[in-house]
């Protein structure tokens, strides 16, 4: 499911297997030799924030990714991010 709204994007995935943990979106970078991982690091570059819950017993993804005007928002005068 996608949702567009005036802040952005936000995408729900759901897998009824429910293999996902909140150790798989910790990863912050990929392992050079490493086979598995690198859909979940590749698809949390573009992404402001990313959540994992488990309703049911399987897994739920939600992905958001804020519009440019509400990245520009988000950051107060003075921060320098």
């Amino acid at each position: 499911m996608a949702v567009a709204d005036d802040g952005g994007l936000t995408v729900r995935i759901s897998d009824v297997a429910g293999t996902l943990s909140p150790g798989h979106l910790a990863v912050a970078r990929i392992k050079p030799a490493g086979t598995r991982g690198l859909g979940l690091w590749l698809v949390r570059r573009p992404c402001d924030e990313a959540e994992l819950d488990h309703p049911g017993g399987g897994a739920r993804l939600g992905l958001r990714m804020r519009s440019a005007v509400a990245r520009r928002q988000a950051v107060r005068p003075g921060d320098r991010r």
